[in-house]
């Protein structure tokens, strides 16, 4: 009776044999993460048939898969690399060396990317680049109008002060009297004592 209930069971043992392509401790690695469809009676696993050519075409299906995206992953990046042009190339589109454009391209003023030791840039990103720079000329262009008048206007004119001679006459009126004062008590004193009229002091 329990040979009629499970004529369909083979071990694992027998399963590796019948996949021709994985031993049979893998099988039993997959059947415990649950990736194979088996059972276990007391402490063996057991498969069927039906479920190895199941897992088999689980695993076909995801090796086209994976086979697929990297056929289009490599397409994708030969299509991404056919739009980019060198910098030798680039510099025939303007009026730049192919090491300006190199030194513009490491200095991030220049969009391009590195494929492996080359840098690389598109003609898009040369328009753009030269857009910029034409934008800047032009705006340095303007504020040089803006320094410099149409009328040249005059600058006011700076009179320097001029210095006058000493001169009596250019004492304040305060200093004129006070210089009075001390010549006249200087007569009065001399007078006084005979030297300006010639009178003996003693």
């Amino acid at each position: 009776m329990q040979e009629n209930s499970q004529p369909n069971y083979i071990s694992l043992k027998e399963a590796a044999k019948y996949s021709g392509c994985y031993s049979q401790d893998y099988l039993r690695l997959r059947a415990r993460q649950g990736k194979l469809k088996a059972e276990k009676i007391a402490s063996n696993w057991v498969t069927k048939k039906e479920w190895i050519d199941e897992y088999l075409e689980r695993v076909k299906r995801r090796k086209e898969g994976v086979s697929d995206r990297r056929e289009d992953k490599k397409t994708e990046d030969q299509t991404e690399e056919e739009k980019y042009i060198s910098l030798e190339q680039a510099a025939k589109f303007c009026s730049y060396s192919q090491a300006y454009l190199s030194l513009r391209a490491r200095q991030g003023k220049l969009k391009a990317t590195k494929f492996g030791r080359n840098w690389v840039t598109t003609k898009e990103w040369v328009d753009e680049y030269i857009k910029r720079v034409e934008e800047y000329k032009s705006q340095i262009s303007d504020r040089k109008k803006l320094a410099i008048p149409g009328k040249t206007q005059k600058k006011p004119e700076i009179t320097k002060p001029t210095l006058t001679p000493f001169t009596s006459t250019s004492f304040l009126p305060g200093c004129r009297a006070r210089v009075i004062a001390v010549v006249c008590a200087l007569v009065f004193i001399f007078g006084s004592i005979g030297l300006v009229f010639g009178y003996p002091y003693y």
